[in-house]
């Protein structure tokens, strides 16, 4: 696999790619089999990941393929009914969004699950809609359900609506 091959795939560009297989390489995750300098003109180097590395890389980090939330979208903090802190993110493409809540918790946030951008802004408990409750997608001892309060409901959707302005969706469900 050449590196134009490897960085496509990873989607990174070959001047990335080639850092992070040298930065593999140096930590002994990674080791190179064939090497084109040394090889047929033409021919890309061989690599294969060294499974006992890997294991030891696992050992001593045993969550470093849980996924944790990444916010990556506008965001909006509020405080629930039962005054925990919340953070409401805007997600998903142009006529899917969606609103994903998550609580604040010492050891980082907790995902609450999310509602449909469209539902969010119809008036609060409307008959149908959004019952303004969150609920945590994974059970631990100390996540509940989040109601919103009315007033934090309409500061919500005051944030949603700004956040979607200029997106397909503010002119056909707002």
């Amino acid at each position: 696999m050449t590196m134009a091959q490897i960085a496509a795939a990873a989607g990174l560009s070959k001047v990335q790619a080639r850092k992070h297989v040298h930065a593999l390489t140096q930590d002994g995750v990674l080791r190179v089999l064939a090497n084109a300098h040394g090889g047929v003109p033409g021919e890309a180097p061989q690599y294969e990941f060294d499974r006992q590395r890997l294991a030891q890389c696992l050992a001593s980090v045993p969550d470093l393929f849980q996924e944790a939330p990444q916010i990556s979208g506008p965001t909006h903090r509020f405080t629930s009914e039962g005054r925990s802190c919340m953070v409401a993110e805007l997600a998903g493409r142009p006529g899917k969004r969606r609103v994903r809540f998550y609580r604040e918790a010492k050891d980082g946030l907790h995902d609450y699950g999310s509602v449909p951008l469209h539902q969010l802004l119809w008036p609060w408990r409307l008959q149908g809609g959004w019952d303004a409750t969150v609920y945590p997608v994974v059970e631990n001892e100390d996540d509940y359900p989040e109601e919103i309060y009315p007033g934090e409901f309409e500061k919500l959707q005051q944030w949603a609506q700004a956040a979607a302005l200029g997106r397909v969706e503010s002119v056909v469900e707002a």
